[in-house]
């Protein structure tokens, strides 16, 4: 699996806590959703909104560490975990398809 962005303007980030709140694309980037895996020159892991090491909102590929960097050009201004580096107590996959 190579680098590669999915997605489209209709792309968003949100947050639950300590109130819902949806951050919209802002059509300002093409780099809306990101997957990686196994590559030595870019990142790996998956990500929203950014490049290289700059991010929204990323998960590293060997699981348990993030990174969210706030009011990154992508989307609308956020800083989703409240600080730069996070780690991961709980992940939820959605499947609205289904």
């Amino acid at each position: 699996m190579g680098p590669m962005y999915h997605g489209d303007a209709t792309s968003f980030l949100f947050e639950i806590a300590p109130q819902i709140r949806i951050y919209m694309a802002t059509g300002l980037t093409q780099n809306y959703a990101y997957l990686n895996c196994q590559q030595a020159s870019l990142p790996n892991g998956l990500g929203m909104g950014g490049y290289e090491e700059i991010w929204p909102f990323f998960l590293y590929e060997d699981y348990g560490k993030g990174i969210s960097l706030a009011n990154i050009s992508s989307f609308e201004k956020c800083h989703l975990s409240g600080s730069d580096h996070f780690d991961i107590k709980y992940a939820l996959k959605f499947n609205p398809e289904l």
